[in-house]
């Protein structure tokens, strides 16, 4: 402990704490929306949004006082959190890389000019954190050639460096308007919206390992199997698994999102290259790779308690310059679920959420709704404990 308080005071770890707990809930709840949308996942739909949240969320975390460092262990943290509720492996070491060279440029640049600093440092941390697509890319296309799949990536660097010069100016602007709220140290975190759960709840560290450690298999056992056979039986044992813990309608909505992304994909496909065999390949990634991980970080997000990870987290000797702003997003989740409930419950008394098709009709109102309350007391947080 005594060399993490050398890097870091207690209190910039509670805000590396807050501002990934900020990127994580927003940020799904973004992505989530834009997949209901579009029904099924692209990141070209939500990289812009995405972009802005990111860059607002850095100028919180930095300010004018703020060390540099702390986007640093940001990279590291939201790079664990995406492996404990997704699973995918590889997107930890291009956070981590992320976070160190965007603090890298900030430092340097913040120098002459902090603003400039933030805002090169926001986009150049965007774009690193996008370096996860090309590896999704490559299994979801065999290694084959799908100019159309490069391209959406490729038209997503301007949407990420946007986003994040905008994020940061938005910020910079409401932090010299803002006026200090008093309350913020008393009001409620959340609200329970008083609903049971009817999911098998996994207690200990033993089941909370064996979920994570399924998770994590999910991503990567999968990409190394070319067998339909082999791939469809792993994907049966994960709906079982899944259908075991409880969740029913999440796995409807894994299993639908999964066959729409294949079809919207395999149309473009064989619009490129007028052939049903490429098209008929597709089903293997975006159906029997990928449905297996939305399963797994299903199961984990809904059935694994927040303390049994970071008492495995603990056991397992994790610095706690890592595991106490960890544990804040771990803690914040459930209780950011609740609330998203919750709001969609009053969005339903107001006659304005039928389904997710309601994003269509209203989507300013809906995620304005979904994401008003948490970010800003999130920002008065960091705003407050920056003062």
């Amino acid at each position: 402990m005594q060399a993490s308080e050398a890097l870091f005071r207690p209190v910039e770890l509670k805000r590396v704490g807050t501002a990934a707990t900020m990127i994580a809930v927003c940020g799904t709840v973004i992505i989530i929306s834009m997949t209901m949308m579009m029904g099924h996942y692209n990141s070209l739909a939500h990289c812009g949004p995405k972009a802005v949240l990111d860059g607002a969320v850095i100028a919180l975390l930095i300010g004018k006082t703020g060390r540099w460092r702390c986007l640093a262990l940001l990279g590291v943290v939201y790079g664990l959190v995406l492996l404990l509720q997704v699973g995918i492996f590889y997107l930890l070491p291009v956070m981590i890389v992320a976070g160190l060279v965007a603090a890298g440029i900030g430092r340097t640049v913040g120098l002459l000019h902090r603003g400039m600093g933030l805002m090169l440092a926001s986009a150049a941390y965007e774009i690193l954190a996008g370096c996860g697509t090309p590896i999704k890319i490559y299994f979801a296309t065999n290694g084959g050639s799908e100019p159309f799949v490069w391209a959406l990536w490729f038209m997503e660097w301007p949407l990420r460096m946007a986003g994040a010069i905008i994020g940061v100016w938005i910020a910079l602007r409401w932090m010299s308007r803002r006026v200090p709220d008093s309350s913020i140290a008393t009001q409620p975190a959340f609200h329970s919206t008083g609903v049971k759960s009817k999911t098998l709840v996994a207690k200990g560290l033993l089941p909370a390992a064996v979920r994570i450690v399924a998770c994590v298999v999910a991503c990567t056992v999968p990409m190394l199997l070319e067998s339909y056979t082999a791939l469809g039986l792993i994907t049966a044992g994960y709906l079982a698994f899944a259908i075991w813990t409880g969740l029913r309608r999440q796995i409807f909505h894994a299993i639908i999102g999964a066959l729409w992304g294949w079809l919207i994909f395999g149309l473009l496909s064989f619009a490129w290259h007028h052939d049903m065999h490429r098209v008929l390949d597709l089903s293997r990634t975006l159906v029997l790779r990928f449905l297996p991980i939305a399963l797994a970080s299903i199961v984990v997000v809904s059935t694994v308690r927040p303390i049994d990870v970071i008492r495995l987290l603990r056991r397992l000797r994790l610095s706690p310059a890592v595991l106490i702003p960890l544990s804040t997003v771990m803690r914040s989740i459930p209780a950011s679920r609740r609330s998203m409930r919750a709001s969609i419950e009053q969005l339903r008394a107001a006659g304005l959420w039928k389904g997710p098709l309601s994003l269509f009709k209203n989507p300013v109102v809906v995620i304005r709704t979904l994401l008003s309350a948490p970010v800003k007391q999130w920002a008065n947080e960091l705003a407050e404990e920056a003062g």
